[in-house]
């Protein structure tokens, strides 16, 4: 019996690793197209597509929670996940636009935001079935894509962003196969519409922080910034794996794992930073982005860990409005820091300290929150 427990939890183990695997390689995505865009234009063609990007990644982070997290919030169902038809198509239309991007940058500006919607919903759907076979298929897909077109990038050849495109592509087709593409229940309205209030206040920020840099700044530390933001997207399998499976169910083991990785991939980056690797890939564009920058970049990130373990259990018991109040006061301390550093300051190291100090706020009100219902909960049991 001790042998069958400890063979499925090495497996369990393997299929989690393989998914924070591929949800790194699909980070790649974001990570190529910047990199390509440092070779292929100057730097306010680089500040818009960074606008994009930011645009895409809260666009794709709204959705994702309407049409998916909201079911995870709904206890009343008993189908929590499937991929829309929808997404998969507008991911494909995304992948064939950026393939097209040779003919003008227009339609990469377009298609970012759409790839991103559709990889973020599918990411979701994969880590919220564990559906971890697929992933390392989509995963493979995106990374070999985005390597290529790195490479490609390192020569005058044009075919750089139609190989990344044809990437995108072949990711959601993959991901497609076999996918419940259709739900018989939906959430209660109000569930979707408070967690959908809740995510835009919160994924609006790094949005509007990047536009803020761009006017009070210049275009080159609005590029860095998005820069910094995309390099730390390699903890996005891990923060977002983390955070979706806690939205799912508890679990301290899987905290305690995941913080752990979340402490050796900073690490990571800090790593290839001192070793110029960053300035090999992004170029020139990479110069903007300062030591102390990055260092305040990795604690911002490593803060927003007891951050999520409060908001997750609140998620779980279907706080949505209480949620949506304590993201309202959050994002408005997160803008109102990280603008007032940037114009007063003028620099990466200032916005990001802003954002650390923000983050520490936000874990501080979160858990308060948390400590709070669970002791009404208590009485209530009590009574």
């Amino acid at each position: 019996m001790t042998r069958m427990t400890a063979a499925t939890s090495a497996r369990a183990a393997f299929a989690s690793l393989a998914m924070v695997g591929a949800g790194a390689a699909a980070a790649t995505v974001s990570a190529a197209t910047q990199a390509v865009a440092a070779r292929a234009f100057d730097a306010k063609t680089q500040a818009v597509i960074a606008i994009a990007i930011s645009a895409g990644a809260m666009i794709a982070t709204v959705v994702s929670a309407m049409v998916l997290e909201s079911r995870l919030a709904d206890s009343s169902l008993s189908q929590k996940s499937y991929l829309p038809r929808w997404s998969i198509l507008t991911g494909v239309i995304g992948g064939a636009l950026i393939a097209l991007t040779p003919l003008a940058v227009g339609f990469l500006v377009i298609g970012l935001p759409l790839v991103m919607l559709g990889l973020q919903v599918g990411r979701v759907h994969a880590i919220s079935t564990h559906a971890w076979r697929g992933e390392v298929v989509t995963g493979t897909v995106l990374g070999v894509g985005s390597i290529g077109a790195f490479l490609l990038s390192l020569t005058p050849s044009e075919w750089a962003f139609p190989l990344l495109g044809v990437a995108v592509i072949g990711a959601h087709l993959a991901r497609a196969w076999n996918a419940p593409v259709r739900a018989d229940e939906h959430p209660r309205l109000g569930h979707v519409v408070w967690v959908g209030l809740e995510t835009s206040i919160s994924a609006v920020v790094p949005l509007a922080l990047n536009t803020v840099i761009l006017a009070t700044v210049d275009a080159e530390s609005a590029v860095a910034f998005r820069l910094v933001l995309t390099v730390l997207g390699v903890l996005q399998p891990v923060l977002g794996y983390l955070r979706t499976r806690l939205l799912s169910i508890n679990s301290q083991r899987t905290v305690l794992a995941f913080s752990s990785m979340t402490v050796v991939t900073l690490a990571a980056v800090i790593v290839l930073h001192f070793t110029d690797v960053f300035r090999a890939i992004f170029d020139e564009s990479w110069v903007a982005v300062s030591t102390p920058a990055l260092l305040l970049a990795c604690v911002w990130k490593l803060l927003s860990i007891p951050t999520t373990i409060p908001f997750t259990s609140l998620r779980r018991q279907g706080k949505v409005r209480l949620l949506f109040c304590l993201r309202l006061c959050t994002s408005v301390i997160y803008i109102g820091l990280g603008s007032l550093a940037s114009a007063h300051w003028g620099s990466l190291g200032a916005t990001f300290l802003s954002l650390a100090i923000a983050e520490g706020m936000a874990a501080i009100l979160f858990a308060i929150a948390a400590h709070i219902v669970r002791l009404r909960a208590e009485t209530s049991s009590q009574a």
